[in-house]
């Protein structure tokens, strides 16, 4: 008999300092099939993503990331992932209840890969999520072509 091959879930890091979210994010996330880690703040993501990318070796697919976070806000550490070659290229989404604050930071020069605004419906994260996903696997389809 064969074995069906199965790929890894598709891994989402949720960076928000609102517990609520973070447990609506991560029920409904991982209900749609996706691996979640949460985090409460921007200190706690870089801390996270340092291990990942030491230890487990398996970074996140996607950064659901909220803009604004008490310790480090998340326009800060969208700077550090841009800045840093190894985790540079991954996919952000980035939320914010505040649209001025949002429109703002789309017209920053660091830039994230996605906008939601908050409140939110959950479906809309997903669609977030599915559309900054599959343009990073074109993307990396694409470089090994050539």
């Amino acid at each position: 008999m064969f074995e069906e091959e199965t790929k890894p879930r598709k891994k989402i890091l949720i960076v928000d300092d609102d517990p609520v979210v973070r447990v609506i994010m991560d029920e409904y996330l991982s209900a749609s099939g996706y691996d979640v880690q949460t985090v409460s703040g921007g200190t706690e993501c870089l801390s996270k993503l340092a291990v990942l990318k030491r230890i487990e070796g398996r970074l996140p697919d996607v950064i659901v990331l909220d803009l604004l976070m008490p310790d480090l806000n998340g326009m800060e550490v969208l700077k550090n992932i841009r800045n840093d070659e190894a985790i540079s290229a991954l996919p952000v989404v980035m939320l914010s209840a505040n649209s001025e604050m949002l429109n703002h930071v789309k017209s920053h020069t660091v830039r994230a890969d996605s906008y939601v605004q908050k409140p939110f419906e959950i479906n809309q994260i997903l669609k977030a999520i599915e559309e900054v996903d599959e343009h990073q696997d074109g993307q990396e389809k694409a470089s090994e072509l050539g």
